[in-house]
């Protein structure tokens, strides 16, 4: 067990009482817990297994694997191969029965959950050893003096605090963050759950009940704190000023002037940025697009659908706008070479009318030429409404009497 010196100051934080001046020691690592735990059932969106004390267990076994398993050496969790996180994953299912339906929202879970501990993990040696310049080596022994060396090394590069600046800087555009803590919303909905009955229990109507849609009263919920006499008071101005947009979309919605489409819905909008990919505002970071909006299928196929033939349109059109725009240079460059001669008005034959000569005869627009002009062919597609440009040329009025070639014109 490792052992502390009094005189050091404790690696994470002391706390000290002001009567017996004495020092309490950190907590120290948690272990992986023992026995095998059963999953009763795994929640459809997250993957997080219940019961509660299954759910612990779960989460420490996720840290305890992702501190002595995963190398702090690798710069991110992608770094981790496919085959290691089979290992990893492996070695956490020998803790738990899982239900065969449930295999597959579990894993995904576990192996999220244990990619966000190791970089928590990371994140503390980073805070609380490297930077106050104590050792993590005594406290956790899978870390050797090599790794620690190493890990010391790739945080005091240049690369590595470039690209902390970019996270801190990506970090404050999160303008609406909620204050759940680790729980997240899965350990909020079941403390709300208690509310909404207590709530029904004495008359009241529930918090946000306007809103049947869950994850847009959810984040609304995680930004609100309710006073003793069940006042709501928002955490910020900016809060409130999105839940008031959501109640006029929600108004919206009901008479038809907007309508909701998956991941852009009304919370999305109220916000006016993009849904984040890879997890669902509202529902949690373990809550994919394909889980959390699994309800409008056939929808996303549809907007793929759009978004391809959005696409192919656009580069045909982008093909033909630049073919069409090189043949234009190529005969306006032949048109200009070719001198064009002064003439005078020629007008057209005043003798052909209808086959009956009953129509009047009308001029036709060369008689008001007062010089060379361009002209072009088109051909109209009746069916599209739509007409195509097939050639361009000029045309020169002529008086009375000129020839082409032996042949009045």
């Amino acid at each position: 067990m490792f052992q502390m010196d009094p005189s050091e100051p404790s690696p994470s934080g002391t706390v000290t009482t002001s009567s017996a001046q004495s020092q309490r020691r950190a907590r120290k690592p948690s272990a992986k817990p023992a026995d095998t735990w059963v999953v009763e059932r795994v929640d459809s969106v997250t993957g997080i297994p219940e019961p509660k004390i299954t759910m612990k267990k779960w989460r420490t076994t996720c840290g305890v694997i992702a501190r002595t398993r995963v190398p702090i050496t690798r710069s991110q969790w992608s770094d981790v191969t496919q085959a290691e996180r089979e290992t990893l994953y492996a070695e956490l299912k020998q803790s738990f029965r899982v239900p065969d339906e449930a295999e597959e929202a579990f894993r995904r879970a576990s192996l999220h959950t244990i990619g966000k501990c190791w970089r928590n993990f990371k994140h503390r040696l980073l805070t609380d050893f490297m930077k106050t310049n104590k050792s993590p080596l005594g406290l956790y022994p899978s870390v050797s003096e090599s790794e620690w060396e190493e890990f010391c090394r790739l945080k005091s590069s240049e690369e590595f605090q470039s690209e902390s600046l970019k996270g801190r800087e990506l970090a404050k555009k999160n303008r609406h963050p909620h204050l759940l803590g680790t729980s997240g919303y899965v350990g909020a909905k079941k403390k709300w759950a208690k509310e909404d009955e207590e709530a029904e229990k004495y008359g009241h109507e529930p918090i946000f009940s306007d809103f049947t849609e869950e994850r847009g009263r959810n984040w609304c919920r995680a930004r609100v704190k309710v006073t003793p006499s069940g006042e709501c008071v928002w955490l910020t101005p900016e809060e409130e000023e999105v839940y008031k947009k959501m109640v006029g979309l929600k108004e919206q919605a009901s008479q038809g002037s907007f309508v909701p489409q998956r991941e852009r819905d009304i919370l999305s909008e109220a916000i006016g940025t993009k849904e984040p990919t890879g997890r669902t505002r509202g529902l949690g970071n373990l809550a994919s697009w394909g889980k959390a909006f699994s309800g409008d299928k056939d929808e996303w196929r549809r907007q793929k659908k759009r978004a391809k033939a959005e696409v192919m349109k656009q580069e045909i059109m982008e093909s033909l706008k630049v073919d069409f725009e090189a043949k234009i240079a190529a005969l306006e460059e032949r048109l200009a070479s070719q001198p064009v001669k002064e003439t005078v008005t020629l007008t057209s034959p005043r003798a052909h009318r209808s086959s009956c000569a009953s129509a009047p005869y009308e001029a036709s627009p060369i008689d008001i030429l007062r010089g060379p002009a361009q002209c072009k062919l088109q051909i109209k597609f009746a069916t599209m409404n739509f007409s195509m440009d097939a050639a361009f040329g000029q045309v020169w009025p002529s008086p009375p009497g000129n020839q082409f070639i032996t042949i009045s014109i």
